[in-house]
């Protein structure tokens, strides 16, 4: 009796686990020599048969996964002890084939993100250091599922779920950082532009020249440039408080709301630095006196 119920949860958790397959796939490292190009190159290459790698272990997720199934439907209809050593060696092969599957995914979600050319040094060692992390935890329990008998697979099922489980959730929070990072690399572009364009002002208030409208419009800059900072901090926090499924979908979106606030001060800080531009290039205009006008106006000498 007991026997029969350790398989009909095994068969419950691989349903489970067969009705909610990644749906989609996305570092490696680098020796640090060549050039910026060759260096994208080699991670276009690195993703690439990653890629590759993710896309071969989801077809043997998906034959394991039918043959299981069939050797389920054989088992059930026969009801003989061969069939049911059929069954069980067929699950072992595909809680291996689901392991698999989710460690070529994380996989090629690590060279995706080494792939993008505006993430900085520090986060992406963030994000490939936790994806690292986790790989490291599916391959243990990938030895643990080679080392299990067949007819103690009841647990193990229950391990692979819930790690199925985590990687969505997972999945959720590496791809939020990611953006995360790409808003924080548009803001240190823009804090440099700004920098130039204080030190232009610096320049002109040396020189003598009115820049009381140029520093207001740097002040608006600075401004919008802060919030959006504090908007990425913000968001950044939300990612990497998911740490389940149940709360990743609520947490992603919270976060993802906040980055595009981010974005929209990056759009007004956008602004207000054609008003910068406009500004400098006024107080460098000499003033105009109106004398050339004045000249224009005088009656014409008729002495002659």
């Amino acid at each position: 009796m007991r026997k029969g119920k350790a398989i009909a949860s095994i068969v419950l958790l691989l349903v489970l686990l067969s009705l909610s397959t990644v749906a989609f796939a996305n570092s490696g490292e680098d020796n640090g020599n060549g050039s910026p190009a060759e260096k994208i190159e080699r991670a276009r290459e690195r993703f690439e048969q990653a890629q590759q790698n993710f896309l071969n272990a989801k077809d043997r997720f998906e034959d394991a996964k039918t043959k299981w199934l069939d050797a389920k439907d054989k088992w059930q209809r026969f009801n003989r002890a061969s069939d049911r050593n059929e069954f069980l060696d067929k699950a072992k092969i595909y809680m291996l084939r689901s392991t698999d599957h989710l460690i070529n995914y994380l996989e090629v979600t690590e060279k995706r993100a080494q792939k993008l050319e505006n993430l900085d040094e520090a986060d992406l060692n963030s994000i490939t250091s936790q994806i690292d992390a986790e790989l490291a935890k599916l391959e243990a329990l990938k030895a643990e599922i080679e080392a299990t008998d067949s007819n103690n697979l009841s647990a193990i099922a229950q391990k692979v779920k819930d790690e199925w489980n985590t990687v969505k959730a997972f999945s959720k929070k590496i791809v939020g950082l990611i953006l995360a990072a790409n808003t924080n690399k548009a803001i240190s572009v823009a804090e440099k532009i700004g920098d130039k364009a204080e030190a232009k002002i610096a320049g002109l208030d040396q020189n003598g020249l009115d820049t009381n409208s140029a520093n207001a419009a740097l002040a608006a800059f600075r401004s919008h440039i802060q919030l959006a900072k504090d908007k990425r901090t913000e968001a950044v926090a939300k990612f990497l408080q998911i740490t389940d499924l149940n709360s990743s979908q609520q947490l992603f979106k919270e976060g993802h709301d906040l980055l595009k606030e981010a974005r929209d001060h990056l759009k007004e800080a956008h602004k207000s630095l054609k008003d910068i531009i406009r500004e400098i290039v006024k107080a460098k205009k000499p003033a105009n006196t109106g004398s050339d006008d004045e000249d224009q106006n005088q009656p014409e000498d008729e002495s002659d």
